[in-house]
């Protein structure tokens, strides 16, 4: 294996892991959305 094939393989599973994390982010970023307007709506 040569270090340009491993970089790619890193990258590669690199981008596997962090399609994985993205639905997680996104839903992250729509509940803390959901719970700082509700925060609003109560001051």
């Amino acid at each position: 294996m040569t270090s340009a094939d491993k970089t790619a393989f890193d990258k590669a599973a690199f981008e596997k892991k962090a399609f994985k994390f993205v639905p997680y982010l996104i839903l992250g970023k729509v509940i803390f959305a959901a719970w700082f307007i509700s925060y609003l709506v109560k001051l």
